[in-house]
C-alpha cells in the first residue's frame, strides 16, 4: 500500500487516545477503581477474615455494577450465597452501585 494514501501515526500519537478511552469506558474518576478495591478489601475482610481474602478481586466497575473474579467454582458459590450481604454493603458506602456480579476469572 502507498504510504501518501494511508496515514501513518507514531505510537505517541495513539497511545494519550487509547488512555482516555479505557478511562471513560472504566472509572468516571482516576482514583475511582482504588476507592473501589478498597471498599472490596474492606467487605470482603470484614466477611471472610483478613487472612482469607485470596483467590477473589474486584475486577471492574461499570453503569453500576460492580464485577468480582473469583479463581474456583466453590469461591463462586460462597460469594453468589453472600451477593445479597456484599451489594447492601457495598451500597452502604456507594450509593450508586446497585448490583454485583461475581464471576469466574483471571484475579490479580
Amino acid at each position: 500500500m502507498d504510504n501518501k494514501k494511508r496515514k501513518i501515526l507514531a505510537v505517541g500519537q495513539i497511545l494519550p487516545g487509547v488512555f482516555e478511552d479505557i478511562t471513560r469506558s472504566g472509572s468516571h474518576e482516576p482514583n475511582e477503581q482504588i476507592q473501589l478495591e478498597k471498599i472490596w478489601a474492606d467487605i470482603a475482610s470484614a466477611i471472610t477474615g483478613p487472612a482469607d481474602v485470596a483467590g477473589i478481586s474486584l475486577s471492574g466497575f461499570k453503569e453500576g455494577t460492580i464485577y468480582i473474579a473469583v479463581d474456583h467454582t466453590a469461591r463462586l458459590f460462597y460469594w453468589k450465597l453472600r451477593r445479597g450481604a456484599v451489594l447492601k454493603r457495598f451500597q452502604e458506602r456507594r450509593p450508586d452501585v446497585k448490583n454485583i456480579v461475581f464471576k469466574i476469572g483471571k484475579v490479580t
